[in-house]
C-alpha cells in the first residue's frame, strides 16, 4: 500500500471562527453571488455560482481537476428536480471533491485536505484569491440571516 500523501496546510479560516463558521460563509457568499438576498427564501449554489466558486479557489483547478470534473460533482449531488445546492448538499459536493482530488485518503481526511489546501484560502488572511478573501470574511462577520418560516413548520 502507497504511503500517504502529506496534507500540506496551507489555510485555515480567519482567527476566531472555526470550520463551521467558515464554510457557511462561503456557502452563504456564494448563494448571494448575482441576486439579492431576501430573508425567508431558501439559499443555494446554482451550477453557474459553484463553477464560481471552484476558479476563484487557490490552485483548485489543475490537470487532476478541472471545471468539467466540477460539473460532474454538482450535477452527482443535486437533488432530483432542484436546481441549487442546500448546505447540506453544498457540503457532500465538497465531500465528493475532496475524495476525487485524494482517493488515497479516507472520506474525512480527503475532506480535510481540500479544506486545508484549497478552500480555507477563500478566507485566509493571506491568499492567491483576489479579493475573494475581504468579500467573504465581510460575510463572517454579518449576523447569519434566520428563515422567516423555521424548517419543517406549516407554510
Amino acid at each position: 500500500m502507497e504511503p500517504l500523501p502529506p496534507i500540506r496546510e496551507r489555510f485555515a479560516p480567519a482567527a476566531g471562527y472555526g470550520t463551521h463558521e467558515a464554510l457557511r460563509a462561503v456557502f452563504r457568499h456564494y448563494a448571494d453571488l448575482g441576486r439579492r438576498p431576501t430573508d425567508g427564501v431558501e439559499r443555494g449554489v446554482d451550477s453557474r455560482q459553484w463553477a464560481k466558486l471552484v476558479a476563484d479557489t487557490p490552485d483548485l483547478l489543475s490537470a487532476r481537476w478541472s471545471t468539467a470534473d466540477a460539473d460532474v460533482v454538482f450535477a452527482k449531488v443535486l437533488a432530483c428536480g432542484s436546481r441549487r445546492l442546500d448546505y447540506n448538499r453544498f457540503l457532500e459536493a465538497l465531500a465528493q471533491t475532496g475524495l476525487r482530488l485524494y482517493p488515497a485518503l479516507d472520506p474525512c481526511a480527503a475532506f480535510g485536505a481540500l479544506l486545508a489546501e484549497h478552500v480555507f484560502g477563500l478566507v485566509a488572511v493571506a491568499s492567491d484569491a483576489g479579493g475573494t478573501v475581504q468579500r467573504v470574511l465581510d460575510d463572517l462577520e454579518r449576523p447569519a440571516r434566520v428563515p422567516a418560516v423555521p424548517v419543517g413548520a406549516p407554510g
